[in-house]
């Protein structure tokens, strides 16, 4: 751990007047970060030498009291204000003496970000020593591919540790990032020096809006770098080969006990609506039942399960036997939302990959995206009592060339009207019905 008492102290000795300052360790390595970057994040700073936002904060300010970056600019990244060679020099005109030496103090030499690879036998071992955690990082990162904000309620302490445990054991700290919040201090204790944590376990409402107001310039930080490379989303700019950004999870232990803070929150709200494609996302859990909870607004921006749900879809951690799929007539009793999450999980069970949800609104009526074989598709769920007609079949059929897909296709637990049938075959609409539900679910081994 880092040690606030082990300090080194620059003195400039080219100047008359002495400017003494504790230095961080790691100041020289993340100077040469952020000019070979062209942006001055304190994002950047915590990926590459892996520390935490309190260090990589103080060290951005000692980069701006020698000059490195400009002044703060609000969520914009700062302005780079030397070049390489200029820091460089700067840096050999410092004299480094150590104040103190102590064992626990961090390395005079960061890890670099290309060498991540080196610390995943290393986290394999920690987890399995300290948290009696079995993780195999053979799949970095995959099983993130469903990760979307999430409302998992009727939960129990146990189950929230079992699913946060199997996120644990399939995510190194290279591809995921952990935020948790436990207002009772007490569920996720045993978490604090977990690899994958990005910050000590907030417990603390007060300390709230300052994480918040970091993942808010997180996010501004990432969607800006993905837009000045013509590129939409987290994803989009991890599979292009350029820095990788690791997903950032913020789990919520008890949702009731906060559930007034999170549901009137502007900056939670914005974060809910963006932070996806930035590669933020959110996990609240409640032992509690929806129709007890306030989720007010929350409700149209998060996904609502069961844990059993939330472990089919999320983790894909259900067993591939039909049994996990309820019996059509079931389905009939579902809302639009539960009948949406269904179909996520058939779609999952029938090897679609890449299936991410649209957002509540202004989402062109398209419910879901998803891929097979090579083959993109942009899904419409529609739970009804009666059969389909045709005025939705224009309506998917927009929505996929709006989000770019090659196959438009409604999904329904009834039938479709002739109309309906004669305009899907002129457009090349896919139209799933019950038969076809049920066949989907037979072909689960």
């Amino acid at each position: 751990m880092y040690n606030n008492n082990s300090t080194t102290t620059f003195h400039h000795k080219t100047n008359s007047i002495s400017y003494p300052f504790e230095a961080d360790p790691y100041l020289s390595a993340a100077g040469q970060i952020l000019i070979e970057h062209g942006r001055g994040s304190i994002g950047t700073i915590q990926r590459y030498l892996k520390i935490g936002f309190n260090r990589a904060a103080r060290i951005m300010d000692q980069l701006e009291e020698i000059g490195v970056v400009g002044p703060d600019c609000e969520t914009k990244p700062r302005k780079i204000l030397m070049n390489i060679e200029e820091f460089n020099d700067y840096i050999k005109n410092f004299d480094y003496r150590e104040n103190t030496t102590t064992s626990d103090c961090y390395p005079a030499t960061p890890p670099i970000a290309n060498e991540s690879a080196n610390n995943i036998p290393l986290e394999e071992s920690i987890l399995q020593q300290q948290f009696n955690i079995s993780a195999d990082f053979t799949s970095d990162g995959a099983l993130l591919n469903n990760m979307q904000n999430s409302f998992i309620y009727n939960c129990s302490e146990k189950v929230q540790h079992e699913m946060i445990d199997c996120l644990i054991s399939s995510n190194s700290s290279n591809t995921m990032r952990l935020i948790i919040f436990d207002k009772n201090n007490l569920s996720y204790f045993s978490y604090e020096d977990l690899p994958q944590l990005f910050i000590p376990v907030v417990s603390d409402d007060v300390k709230l809006s300052t994480v918040f107001d970091w993942l808010m310039k997180e996010m501004s930080e990432r969607l800006h770098t993905f837009a000045a490379h013509k590129l939409k989303n987290y994803n989009d700019f991890n599979k292009n080969g350029f820095e990788h950004f690791p997903a950032i999870v913020f789990i919520v232990s008890e949702f009731h006990l906060v559930e007034n803070y999170f549901s009137n929150n502007n900056t939670i709200l914005q974060l809910l609506m963006r932070g996806n494609n930035a590669g933020i996302y959110f996990l609240f859990f409640s032992q509690f039942e929806t129709k007890h909870l306030s989720i007010d607004l929350l409700e149209d921006l998060v996904h609502t399960y069961t844990p059993s749900q939330a472990k089919q879809i999320l983790l894909n951690s259900g067993e591939n036997s039909s049994n996990n799929l309820l019996d059509l007539n079931s389905i009939d009793d579902m809302d639009g939302k539960q009948f949406e999450n269904y179909c996520i999980s058939l779609l999952q069970q029938n090897g679609f990959s890449k299936i991410e949800t649209t957002q509540a609104y202004g989402n062109h009526g398209i419910d879901i995206l998803a891929e097979k074989d090579d083959i993109t598709y942009a899904i419409l769920c529609k739970c009804s009592s009666v059969n389909i007609g045709n005025s939705i079949i224009q309506q998917v059929y927009t929505g996929k060339s709006i989000y770019h897909k090659d196959i438009a296709v409604v999904i329904t637990n009834q039938f479709f009207t002739q109309q309906a049938i004669d305009d899907s075959t002129i457009l090349g609409v896919k139209l799933w019905d019950r038969n076809k539900l049920e066949t989907m679910r037979s072909l689960i081994s």
